[in-house]
């Protein structure tokens, strides 16, 4: 009997010993999977992990950015003299989202869409308001993406389409865009991609991503008057003040406004930052007429009615 339980005792210190070898194995196992890097995609390491900070996160690839300036697609504004009307347009393209024109004559604090009727355009290449009355709009038309002149004799409210007129407008070709047509002539343009164009007098400026250049007459030659690139400008079609709209810079991490301050010939400009950058839209717009001055991105519009000094919102 005493043997037998020598035998028993021998038995159970072996699998004791067993059991702890085998504890001892698992836990080397455990670390050693803790200490081995994770890897994905087929057994490529995937790099170092982020970071975090405090109220930040710190990644090896930078966040983007805001939109620069020469990404956003410039809107096209008109303000009609010191009575509060005015239209903007939202240019469309053909094959695209079409094209959107408002109109207002409360100074912007409410807008209504124009209605083209059957003449509806799908893209906008160049407006122009003579006078309360007459508007001109130089648009493509139809599936054919036909090109033409719309008038309204109305202020807007009833249109018809002049074909032959489209020699009238000042616009980027379609055909070749890297061409201006002006009173029916084709001038080259002075960059590869004009955004944005506008007419004064026998004068023409082109916006491009290099920034604003003046063309004084058919026959002259392309200068650039501002190196700085903007998302949009305007020139106040009785003075030539020009005014433009930069967006994110200076500082400004909105729409940033830039007019003349003081007496033209001393040729200081002064800043305002107008409209957060939570509300900045695909376009920005400006126009200026007088101390008038309107800048328009998404849902929000700031107007002014003293050259910048006061602005309020009109949205």
């Amino acid at each position: 009997m005493a043997r037998s339980g020598g035998s028993r005792s021998r038995a159970s210190l072996t699998s004791l010993v067993l059991l702890a070898a085998l504890a001892l194995i698992a836990v080397l196992l455990v670390i050693y999977a803790l200490r081995s890097p994770v890897t994905a995609n087929g057994g490529e390491d995937p790099g170092p992990a982020p970071t975090w900070t405090r109220g930040a996160l710190s990644q090896t690839t930078a966040p983007p950015t805001g939109t620069p300036a020469t990404q956003l697609k410039p809107a096209v504004m008109f303000l009609n003299g010191p009575g509060g009307s005015g239209f903007r347009v939202q240019a469309g393209s053909c094959g695209g989202a079409a094209a959107r024109m408002e109109s207002t004559s409360d100074g912007g604090d409410s807008w209504a869409g124009v209605n083209f009727g059957p003449v509806a355009p799908s893209e906008i290449l160049d407006v122009e308001v003579p006078s309360d009355d007459v508007v001109n709009v130089v648009a493509r038309v139809g599936a054919a993406c036909d090109l033409t002149m719309l008038t309204s004799f109305t202020g807007g409210e009833f249109w018809q389409a002049y074909p032959a007129r489209v020699v009238e407008g000042t616009y980027v070709d379609p055909s070749s865009p890297t061409n201006i047509s002006i009173r029916g002539q084709t001038i080259a343009g002075p960059c590869s991609d004009p955004r944005a164009i506008q007419a004064r007098l026998s004068q023409t400026y082109v916006m491009c991503d290099e920034g604003l250049f003046l063309l004084p007459s058919p026959e002259g030659a392309w200068a650039q008057v501002d190196g700085i690139p903007m998302s949009a400008f305007s020139v106040d079609r009785d003075s030539g003040t020009i005014v433009k709209a930069r967006v994110r810079a200076s500082g400004c991490v909105g729409v940033d406004v830039q007019f003349p301050s003081g007496s033209a010939s001393t040729g200081a400009v002064s800043e305002s930052c107008q409209i957060e950058a939570t509300d900045i839209g695909s376009s920005v717009g400006i126009a200026i007429s007088g101390p008038n001055i309107w800048v328009w991105s998404g849902g929000s519009f700031r107007h002014s009615a003293d050259a910048g000094v006061t602005w309020e919102r009109g949205d």
